[in-house]
């Protein structure tokens, strides 16, 4: 077995700018006619042709009653500013997941003003019917402290999976 050769570690940082060129000369592709643009990923409503998963079945779909307790949960945390949006967008209609956007928007304003502590809402029940092979209508109770909350839940069989097409929280 040959010696183990010993290499120096390579340089890994980009080239310094010459300092004798403006920056401007350089071209950064910057333009200062360009509008202000607040630093956020790109929110697509329709998905690219490239995104799209396979077409799943009915067949290859999760039990409707266990993937709504955990999306409701989901939904939940999401509106009271505990979690973040973009972890339910695969899972919402464009129309339910801008309503929840704007919950847990309006939430974290009021998380920032308040000094107590929230409790973490937990689901205590759902009951779910399935109209069609493709919908399932769900009821979820929701514990938050000392009262009960309902919420109702449409979801039906995507390209993807499930998704909420509709949600009221009561």
């Amino acid at each position: 077995m040959p010696p183990i050769k010993v290499l120096p570690i390579p340089e890994h940082r980009p080239p310094a700018l010459p300092a004798d060129i403006p920056i401007e000369a350089l071209g950064t592709g910057y333009e200062r006619s360009m509008p202000y643009v607040q630093d956020a990923l790109a929110f697509e409503l329709m998905p690219r042709r490239s995104d799209v998963e396979r077409a799943v079945a009915p067949t290859d779909l999760p039990d409707p009653h266990d993937w709504i307790g955990g999306i409701a949960q989901a939904l939940l945390e999401v509106m009271l500013g505990l979690r973040p949006p973009s972890q339910v967008v695969r899972s919402c209609a464009p129309d339910v997941y801008l309503a929840v956007a704007r919950r847990h928007a309006s939430a974290s304003r009021r998380r920032e003003n308040a000094a107590t502590k929230m409790r973490r809402p937990t689901v205590a029940k759902v009951h779910s019917t399935r109209p069609d092979e493709t919908v399932t209508e769900s009821v979820v109770l929701v514990l938050a402290g000392p009262r009960v909350r309902a919420m109702a839940l449409r979801a039906e069989a995507g390209r993807t999976g499930w998704r909420v097409t509709a949600l009221e929280l009561g």
